[in-house]
């Protein structure tokens, strides 16, 4: 419905002024809009030799919060075969691409509103009660409409760097950034570290449910893959942590903190396991 948003000028008259305040009447001049970016049609979204970026390798932090702003950076394709989705929590609004290929537009910073009632899961029993009068089920009050974004396995190229080039278009934070792998019935993390942010997602976007259960938080799993993890030494803490934010939850996020190490565990590689 954005097309029917009144937008431009709406009235007059209309002057460019210049220099030494001289002015040129353009109220009878003939106007026009044009969708989309002017990168977009000099394709600097695409790997060519031809445009120059800026880096910022070594050079201090990346500009964040800056609106109207082209970021690029490289990424190794996810393995395995399950589905890929980026989490652009952390953008506010704009578009993406991968490998050159379109991802869409992306605005992760527009939010279910905050409404009394809200539920972590539906239950639709009882007298139904229409808007106004009480809302039976209210989910995600407060939370992103959506921040996965699908990534075709087709744009991805195993075994050299890929690249994820955004536009931000109202200021947002691109090392929130990151790639992960959404499996049918199980979602896992392998690998995690000390004081990374640990995401599990059962919706990506891709029609996905809840988080029905945390089954495994263990450190040194190195037996079995994802729905069917063996060894290890169970984390407790970390269980209970994961158990008590995300069931119910289309996704989730936890810091791993040291304190995940309890009796019996020496810190390490942490590997989550989740049932959809």
């Amino acid at each position: 419905m954005f097309e029917l948003v009144p937008a431009g000028i709406a009235g007059g008259p209309v002057k460019l002024v210049g220099a030494n305040d001289t002015a040129i009447d353009l109220t009878h001049s003939s106007w026009s809009y044009k969708s989309g970016l002017a990168g977009e049609h000099r394709q600097i979204h695409l790997d060519k030799p031809g445009y120059k970026w800026r880096s910022h390798n070594g050079s201090g932090s990346i500009p964040v919060n800056r609106p109207f702003t082209w970021y690029k950076t490289t990424f190794a394709a996810p393995a395995g075969d399950e589905a890929v989705v980026v989490d652009l929590l952390g953008l506010n609004k704009g578009a993406a691409w991968v490998n050159g290929n379109s991802l869409g537009r992306y605005w992760p910073s527009y939010t279910a509103a905050e409404m009394g009632g809200c539920h972590g899961a539906c239950d639709y029993r009882g007298k139904f009660k229409a808007e106004g009068d009480g809302i039976r089920c209210l989910t995600g009050c407060g939370e992103p409409s959506q921040r996965f974004y699908h990534v075709p396995r087709s744009f991805l190229r195993a075994g050299e760097p890929n690249t994820l080039v955004l536009f931000e278009e109202a200021g947002g934070d691109p090392a929130r950034a990151a790639f992960h792998t959404v499996a049918v019935g199980h979602v896992c993390v392998a690998a995690a570290e000390v004081g990374d942010d640990v995401t599990l997602s059962c919706g990506g976007g891709l029609g996905g449910g809840v988080v029905a259960s945390v089954d495994v938080a263990s450190f040194g799993v190195t037996r079995g893959g994802c729905g069917d993890y063996q060894g290890g030494c169970e984390s407790k803490a970390a269980l209970k942590a994961f158990r008590d934010a995300c069931v119910g939850r289309e996704s989730c996020t936890v810091k791993y903190t040291p304190a995940f190490a309890g009796p019996g565990c020496q810190s390490g590689k942490l590997t989550v396991q989740a049932t959809c």
